[in-house]
């Protein structure tokens, strides 16, 4: 059996029992192939260099099925059991071989765009998109469903037929003796092959279905096989990998499934009854990698069907994303079948991507493409990324957000993110870089807004072309904050201060409205926080008060009520003064000082003042050292008065408002009328002096010294 070499395009292998791998034509060039039960058909290209080309045959010619009409032109073969067909450019078909059933006999006037040749009978669609059949009709292979079924292909097995309708759905009909008429329920398909009695159909997912005869293994499809093309032979399967390699599996007794060493490239296979023929493209690329992480390189291959020509060959490349540099073109010297060149990405993060990385054959002449090619799929896998915030922060404040950005594996070189913002409310720098041999970097917010409510905001990390790779959520806490007083219990009339603190320092200037809870306390309207402060003090003044009261002190921040409540304490005041209503000059007498609540716990201290400086009273009322006691005593004396009927006040002092109470006093001066009496010598003692008035000696004349009338005046 021929070994895959360089210089072939067709490529076959398997039985060659009648020389159907024995290829004539070596050095054509081959547009398409058809593997009958023991011959092979092709295509080589005709001088005007485009699909019509002309038809060869090689192998079995037993009943003429290898005796190709002369000069036959066409863009389509069929090889069938002992027969061939050929679809030319304009729709007319061609059929040549065995025709004891017909088979050759194309119905006159037909039209087709796609042809299939079976075990004696042949298909066609025709120019009106539905099916046409002719040939051998014994296990009614020849009759159409309703007469008629739409079809997009057709495909002819030894005695049944098979067609793919536009919706995908497959139809069968003819013989059904290994149920390969028996189409699996729900199948929807692009490609549908079949040969002796088993089918196969190409699914959209690329997968691969099989249906009937299994003895040889040929429906056992391969796990996982992802496929472009299928190809049922006589008790074996083809399909067409993506990638231009071949999976074969079923009867390998002929070799058929034995794949030739190196086979890569493949555009097209065609399974025959023990053989299998394969299409190698003109040119095609392979990478030594399948995957290759972005940012890091690779080595690919452009391989020929055949050695290049004298003078040698420049093949062009192409990449399908920019993300995947390779040269221009690769050039091959004479003789040469194969040629290394470089492949680099970029690094970059994001979805992982295939590419695909494809030759062209330029006619020498022309410089028009020629052929078709297999593209290799380089997987490109992206580095990935993730973002994140340490923690959320109060919107408004002067608090960073602190955003990291993570790769998954070492940057090879600088990787720079574009940062974006879900909302204003957030303001961010415009990239973060992480650095070469590096995997993190971290970057902080350059502002927030203040938000009355907890707020997420999503930030975007893009490449250059606007794709997101990652994002992260920040939460924007509001500011809120609370009032302290630093003295919580104040007596009324007494002076305090209040505190305003915040959750975090403020970026810039906020106002906070204080208010006040009672008149007896009062407040400013509003103070003002700086920017980068945290809190601010404001003045508690208070008025004094009859009874004790809670006082809340409320400050409006950022929307939100905060108070704390003021314990104002009513304080004792003098309520009466209760003293005799007159005094003597030069005496003492008690008063009783009252008081309007009782004392505080230690007592309380009552300043005592006189208006009067005949009226001596103490400074103060010193406490008793009892919180119930609610009078005292006070101890007040007299000097001797100048003048009768004086009135004095005693009151508290320095009196507080609501506080002063005042007594009138009145104090007289004493008045003593003494008479002196000169004593006879028969009547008294001598020095006898007489208490109170004394009445004089009648005839007596009074004589200085004798008799004295003083007032004294004194205080008792």
């Amino acid at each position: 059996l021929p070994a895959l070499a360089p210089a072939q395009r067709l490529v076959a292998w398997g039985s060659n029992s009648s020389g159907q791998c024995t290829s004539p034509y070596l050095n054509s060039t081959i547009l398409g192939i058809s593997a009958g039960r023991l011959h092979t058909l092709a295509l080589t290209e005709s001088s005007e260099g485009d699909a019509n080309g002309y038809v060869v045959a090689f192998g079995s010619n037993q009943y003429g099925q290898s005796s190709v009409p002369n000069f036959l032109q066409a863009v389509q073969v069929a090889a069938g059991g002992t027969h061939s067909l050929a679809l030319r450019a304009d729709g007319t078909v061609a059929a040549w071989g065995l025709n004891n059933n017909g088979q050759c006999n194309v119905p006159a006037g037909l039209r087709a765009y796609q042809v299939a040749a079976g075990g004696s009978h042949s298909l066609a669609v025709n120019e009106f998109g539905t099916v046409t059949a002719w040939g051998y009709n014994i296990f009614g292979q020849c009759d159409i469903p309703g007469g008629s079924v739409r079809a997009i292909q057709v495909a002819a097995g030894t005695f049944h037929s098979l067609a793919l309708r536009p919706d995908g759905t497959v139809v069968a009909w003819g013989l059904n003796t290994y149920n390969q008429c028996d189409v699996p329920a729900g199948l929807v398909a692009t490609q549908i092959s079949t040969n002796q009695v088993h089918c196969l159909a190409l699914r959209p997912d690329g997968g691969v279905t099989a249906w009937g005869n299994n003895n040889e293994g040929e429906c056992d499809v391969p796990a996982g096989l992802v496929a472009t093309q299928v190809a049922a032979g006589g008790t074996h399967s083809l399909a067409l990998r993506p990638d231009g390699t071949v999976a074969a599996w079923g009867d390998n007794s002929s070799g058929q499934c034995t794949l030739p060493a190196g086979l890569t490239g493949v555009i097209e296979v065609s399974a025959g009854g023990a053989h299998s023929v394969a299409l190698v493209a003109f040119a095609y690329a392979t990478v030594d990698q399948k995957e290759v992480y972005a940012g890091d390189s690779a080595t690919g291959t452009v391989k020929l069907a055949f050695p290049a020509p004298q003078g040698g060959l420049t093949i062009p490349l192409s990449a399908s994303d920019a993300r995947v540099h390779v040269p221009a073109s690769v050039s091959l010297p004479a003789g040469a079948t194969s040629a290394t060149f470089p492949v680099t990405t970029d690094a970059f993060f994001g979805p992982e991507a295939t590419i695909q990385i494809s030759t062209r054959y330029l006619d020498g002449m022309s410089g028009v493409s020629k052929g078709r090619t297999v593209p290799f799929a380089l997987k490109l896998k992206s580095g990935k990324v993730t973002a994140s915030f340490a923690s959320s922060i109060v919107g408004g404040s002067t608090t960073k957000g602190k955003l990291t950005a993570t790769l998954d594996h070492v940057a090879p070189t600088d990787a720079t993110f574009q940062l974006e913002s879900g909302d204003p409310a957030v303001t961010l720098p415009a990239s973060i870089t992480v650095p070469s041999g590096q995997k993190t970097a971290s970057v902080t917010t350059l502002g927030s807004s203040p938000v009355s409510a907890p707020y997420p905001v999503t930030v975007a990390l893009k490449m250059g072309d606007g794709t997101t790779v990652a994002t992260a959520n920040l939460t924007l806490a509001p500011i809120r904050g609370s009032v302290t007083l630093v003295t919580p219990t104040l007596n009324g009339g007494e002076s305090g201060k209040g505190v305003i603190y915040l959750n975090a320092a403020v970026a810039g200037p906020l106002t906070v409205p204080l208010v006040s809870g009672d008149p007896a306390v009062s407040v400013p309207s509003s103070i003002t926080m700086a920017a980068g402060a945290r809190f601010a003090t404001f003045p508690i003044t208070t008025s004094p008060i009859g009874a004790n009261r809670t006082v809340p002190i409320m400050a409006t921040i950022n929307g939100g009520l905060f108070s704390a409540n003021l314990r104002l304490l009513a304080i004792p005041s003098v309520r009466s003064v209760t003293l005799p209503a007159s005094v003597f000059g030069n005496g003492r007498i008690t008063g009783t000082v009252r008081l309007t609540l009782s004392g505080r716990p230690n007592g309380t201290v009552v300043q005592l003042v006189s208006s009067d400086p005949s009226i001596s009273v103490p400074a103060t009322l010193p406490p008793n050292g009892s919180h119930v006691i609610r009078s005292a005593e006070v101890s007040i004396t007299t000097r001797p008065a100048s003048a009768p009927g004086r009135r004095v006040h005693d009151r508290r002092t320095p009196p507080p408002p609501g506080c002063m109470t005042a007594v009138r006093v009145a104090f007289s001066p004493i008045t003593y009328s003494i008479r002196l009496l000169r004593p006879s010598p028969s009547s008294s003692p001598p020095g006898l002096a007489g208490a109170g008035r004394a009445s004089p000696v009648p005839g007596l004349p009074p004589r200085a010294g004798t008799v004295l009338e003083r007032q004294l005046a004194g205080s008792a």
